[in-house]
Parts: C-alpha cells; structure tokens; sequence
C-alpha cells in the first residue's frame, strides 16, 4: 500500500495561510504575492509560490 501524504502544514505554510485569509477578510481580495512577501517578512517570490503550491496539494 502506498504512504498517505502528509496534509499538516509547516510552521511557514501556516504563517502565510492565516496571512492570506486575514488579508482576504479585511479587503475582500486576495493578496499579490509582492503583499504576501511582505506579510510574511521575506523578499523570495520562488518561496511565496513554492508554499503556495504545497498549500494547494494539501488542499486536495
């Protein structure tokens, strides 16, 4: 049998996730991902899209 993934989300995936529905709450749109950057105190775009897709995976 195979291995079940992992759904749990990193310290880091979190920290964007609740960063992304709290911006979403307040402004009733998404964020860019320059927004998401700062939000979540780094300059990486590559690492904001890398967790956003890990934060889709998990979602399936």
């Amino acid at each position: 049998m195979g291995e079940k993934p992992n759904n749990e989300l990193t310290d880091k995936e979190r920290e964007m996730y609740e960063y992304i529905v709290k911006h979403m709450e307040e402004n009733l749109i998404s964020p860019s991902f320059q927004e998401i950057c700062k939000g979540v105190n780094t300059k990486s775009k590559s690492c904001v899209h890398y967790r956003l897709k890990k934060l889709m995976e998990k979602a399936i």
